[in-house]
Order: C-alpha cells, then structure tokens, then sequence
C-alpha cells in the first residue's frame, strides 16, 4: 500500500520519477481542504516525483486499463524513435477511442515540455574473444576467460567515433522459470488455487564498468563457477552515459549469447580475494568512531574477479556484530571499477 506519509517521507533527491496512477481521487488538487497524495509528492522538497499522471476523481476498471495501454504506447514510442512530451502523450492517449468520457478525471500535474529521460539506442556487441558476434560459436562457460567489445553507433549503425564515456555492463544467466505462490488463497470457480507461471532474467553473472573512448570499448572477466550448466540463452546488457553531458546516454542489450558448460582446462584459484573495508570514507581507521548511520565501504581485488553468480555458499555476505543468523547479501551492491581502454598508434 502506498499511502500519503510514504509520499512524504521518500528521499530521492535528483532522481525524480514520473507518477503513473492511475486509480481513483489518488491527486484530488481542486480540494484545498483535502490534501492528496499526488500533492504530496509533488511537494515533497526531499524527493517524490518530478511530475504525476493522476486521476482527480472515481474511475471505472475499464477505463482506467484502457487509459494505461494507450498511455504506454504513446509514452515510450513504441513505433517510432520520436519521444513526445509526457503531457503530449497523455493529450493524443485521452483522443483515442475506446475509453469513456470519464478519461477527463486523468489529469497532467509537472511541466508540460518535459520528456522522460529515455535512453537512445544503441550500444552493440560486435566481439566475443577478438572473434565477431556472428561468427563466435562459443559459450560463456564457468570458469572461462571472456573479453567482449563493443561499440555506440547511431540510428543508422555508424559508429560514433566522438563518443566518450562511462559504460555499465551486466551479465545475466539464462532465463528463470518461476511460479507465484498463490499466497492471497484466490481459487477459480472449480476451486483450484490460482497460481501464474512467468519468466525472468536469470542470474546476475558479471557487472562491472569500463569507459568507452572514441566510441569503442572492451573488457575482461572470468565466468562464475555458480552459473547454471545446461546450454541457454543468457544476456548481455549495456548502459553507457557520454562524458559531461546530459541526456545523451545509450543502452542497448544482446540475447544471442550462450550461457552454461564448464571451463575444465581452468587454472586452479587458491588465492582469495583482498579486502579493504572503511566507514564513510577511505579514511577511516580500525577503532576509529563513525557517525550514527555510516556507509560501509568494501574494495575487494583478485585477479579473477568476484563472484556475483550467488550460489550455496557463494554469495557476498556481511555479518554484523558476529550475528550469522542475520547475514546481509550484498551481490548487488558491487560492481567493479571503471577500466580504461588505451589504443597506441
């Protein structure tokens, strides 16, 4: 549930969202006697949204459905690579046939001339071990050394060769099967319990950064041990933001991969990671005295990198006060340091 003191206490500062809700009086702006939650968080100077699609007042089911699926399409141009204004958006969706004359209760509450700040594609993987994408026939097997490379190219392909930058890169594990637990006990009409089976992303096998320069980049990791064999499809995803400007990042993702296999030529690891733990900052030293909510920072060097696969035994864990009953995971806090590309001539 998302009430009126959570609108209030969110701390976001320079990551504001758009509000998409679209349910009933949730932004009723016309009652100054009745604050509502939309205005909450339009208020909130510590965070909340930087702009709301809201209703104002009750709204049917169907209406509402209608109103979202017209709304994504036009919002995120799903047939064109033109992204309107968030309130251009919402004008052509409530033009639309199709939903009742009770759309009118959906209201813009922000700056009419903002757009969301969409990523342009594309970043794309061109080599897999100095071998091309499409001719690599290899996996990305446990234990394996992989370098890829990359490039940022424009809506035509071209390479971008003034493009430099900062790019983050995750690695994910062939997709998870999974079923919802049916926890809310709803049943169909023979008595069956209702339950839905739905895919996601597997896991997280690699993430780290290195810099993209001249619009081309590489990097080096060695595949977990914890990766699931049997053969699949993983993916490679890409987020890369251009130096000293704004709204000029890139994404962009590739699924032809093949995740699973194990490296049994692998050199053997014995040696364990080093790690540097400090309070706050790098400053800090053992028994000194930190503040009363400090951040705890860990570097962890080995020349293999660090698993990030999870796994029994595997994960990256924090134990506080000596509490193992209480451990703290922390496989999606880390994430490597920036590696700088350097070409010769």
């Amino acid at each position: 549930m998302f009430e009126k003191l959570d609108a209030q206490n969110l701390f976001n500062r320079y990551r504001y969202p758009l509000f998409i809700t679209i349910t009933c009086d949730f932004t009723r702006f016309d009652d100054p006697g009745r604050p509502s939650g939309g205005e909450f968080l339009y208020w909130n100077r510590e965070g909340g949204a930087i702009s709301l699609i809201a209703t104002t007042r009750l709204i049917g089911v169907s209406t509402g459905l209608a109103m979202n699926d017209l709304l994504n399409e036009r919002l995120y141009a799903f047939n064109s690579n033109v992204y309107p204004t968030i309130a251009e958006a919402l004008r052509t969706s409530k033009l639309q046939p199709g939903t009742s004359s009770n759309r009118r209760v959906v209201f813009y509450i922000g700056d009419p001339a903002l757009k969301l700040a969409i990523p342009r594609p594309k970043v794309i993987l061109t080599e897999i071990n100095d071998t091309p994408v499409a001719q690599f026939n290899g996996t990305f097997q446990a234990l394996s050394l992989m370098k890829i490379k990359g490039m940022v190219v424009d809506q035509n392909d071209v390479l971008i060769p003034n493009y430099n930058g900062d790019l983050a890169v995750q690695i994910f594990d062939k997709d998870l099967n999974r079923t919802t637990l049916g926890n809310d006990g709803t049943r169909d009409s023979s008595g069956q319990l209702i339950i839905m089976n739905y895919n996601t992303l597997g896991e997280t096998i690699f993430r780290g950064n290195t810099s993209v320069t001249n619009g081309v980049f590489e990097l080096s990791f060695v595949v977990p041990q914890d990766i699931r064999i049997p053969l699949g499809n993983g993916k490679i995803s890409f987020y890369s933001k251009k130096t000293n400007t704004t709204l000029e990042d890139q994404t962009g993702y590739n699924r032809d991969i093949i995740v699973g296999g194990v490296n049994v030529n692998a050199p053997p690891d014995n040696t364990p990671p080093v790690a540097r733990l400090y309070m706050n900052d790098e400053s800090f030293v053992s028994g000194g005295i930190s503040n009363c909510s400090p951040i705890l920072l860990a570097f962890l060097e080995d020349e293999n990198g660090i698993n990030t696969a999870s796994g029994i035994g595997h994960d990256i864990v924090a134990i506080l006060d000596g509490d193992e009953s209480n451990p703290y995971v922390l496989n999606d806090y880390y994430e490597t340091e920036i590696t700088i590309l350097l070409k010769v001539k």
